[in-house]
């Protein structure tokens, strides 16, 4: 059994300019924690030297969030801020389980599952264009924030790696998996402009299928290289690696 804990501090602002109307706004996001905890626990089984299990379980970091929504220079009144509000963002716990079977001293396939809580996302929303004690949101603006969901995901995940054994062993990797919609979406029958709004803004995705391939070298006991590629319908991804160990 391994417990890992990380604790560090994370600071980010983020900042976006928009234009509504004749009213120019800034809008600054910021999240800062200087108290920030993960969490990971896993174990592994050896069943036998073909068989091997494990499972693991991550809690995903919180992140304190302040919002300001200030006017902007075309609203004749720059610099007074509209809006402010204070929340946490936190990032998806997850609980996977997965096993490997090696076939030969070449052949190594792998499964694993993974139970993804992208409900975390979606707590506690936040109204940037609302504030307690400055511009409280309407009745009908909260009702719609509710609507939004997040629903938790099951990653499916397959894979086969092939060694091709000499003096420096190249290692060939193929793999799909499945990646469930988890977009922030609205919930619900919509009633009010507002809910119309959301319903628009923060519409339901698709399921994406991904595939992809590796490529690993062992140049020696101390050094190696890898390189992947994983592409679906929305999103492509490229990666290298290098390992030195002293």
């Amino acid at each position: 059994m391994a417990r890992v804990s990380s604790t560090g501090t994370s600071r980010r602002t983020t900042e976006a300019r928009l234009q509504v109307g004749v009213l120019g706004v800034l809008w600054t996001q910021q999240l800062d924690d200087a108290d920030l905890v993960q969490e990971a626990v896993a174990h592994l089984w050896n069943v036998n030297p073909a068989l091997s299990f494990g499972a693991v379980y991550r809690q995903g970091p919180q992140f304190k969030l302040t919002t300001t929504n200030t006017r902007g220079p075309a609203s004749g009144d720059d610099g007074r801020i509209v809006a402010a509000n204070a929340g946490a963002f936190h990032v998806p716990d997850v609980v996977g389980i997965g096993a490997a079977l090696r076939l030969s001293d070449a052949w190594t396939l792998t499964a694993d599952y993974d139970h993804i809580r992208y409900s975390n996302l979606a707590e506690n929303p936040i109204d940037i264009f609302g504030s307690f004690g400055i511009a409280t949101p309407s009745t009908a603006q909260a009702n719609a924030a509710r609507h939004l969901k997040a629903e938790d995901a099951n990653e499916f995940h397959l894979g086969a790696e092939y060694v091709f054994t000499s003096k420096h062993p190249v290692a060939l990797r193929v793999g799909s998996w499945l990646d469930p919609d988890h977009t922030t979406h609205f919930v619900g029958s919509p009633v009010t402009d507002e809910d119309r709004l959301a319903a628009v803004q923060f519409r339901k995705g698709k399921d994406e299928v991904h595939y992809s391939v590796g490529l690993g070298v062992v140049f020696s006991e101390k050094f190696q290289v890898d390189a992947a590629f994983d592409g679906s319908a929305l999103v492509k991804t490229a990666s290298f690696s290098g390992v030195f160990r002293f």
